[in-house]
């Protein structure tokens, strides 16, 4: 693989400790982000509950509220945002992996084309070769080596 492809997969991938498993953090967070909304779920029942309070207190509560409920929108980001960078980075592994191959399939033709050419090139080269031919060979192989100079 490329080394572009690899920083995407490090990217991509959570930090695993050297035994291959995932770290901690990474086991522990999905959990945390589910309790975090389950917690705010029920303080929305609380608070439902307690329509008919004052005004000093239900202002109280809706200051506690608006924290936790910072928290809970954190914790759905999480868990939502997870999954589609997961999926974005399995797609371009596969964008990456097709590139890579239609990369060395071009690096063959030109190296292919190249080769053609010389022996077009010399004296009895390519036996039957027709002039045309020739100059096209040679103008294949001159596009060749501008694309793929080490090939």
């Amino acid at each position: 693989m490329t080394a572009h492809t690899d920083q995407a997969q490090e990217r991509a991938a959570p930090p695993t400790p050297a035994d291959g498993r995932p770290a901690l953090r990474e086991q522990v967070a999905p959990f945390v982000a589910i309790g975090a909304l389950v917690f705010f779920a029920l303080l929305l029942t609380y608070v439902i509950m307690q329509i008919g309070l004052p005004q000093q207190q239900w202002d109280r509560i809706v200051f506690v509220i608006s924290g936790v409920e910072a928290i809970a929108f954190a914790a759905a980001g999480y868990l939502f945002g997870r999954e589609v960078n997961r999926q974005r980075a399995e797609r371009a592994e596969e964008r990456a992996e097709e590139a890579e191959e239609d990369a060395a399939n071009g690096r063959t033709l030109a190296t292919v084309t190249k080769n053609k050419a010389s022996l077009a090139a010399r004296p009895g080269g390519l036996e039957g070769s027709r002039p045309q031919g020739s100059a096209d060979l040679r103008e294949l192989a001159a596009l060749a080596e501008r694309l793929f100079p080490g090939a």
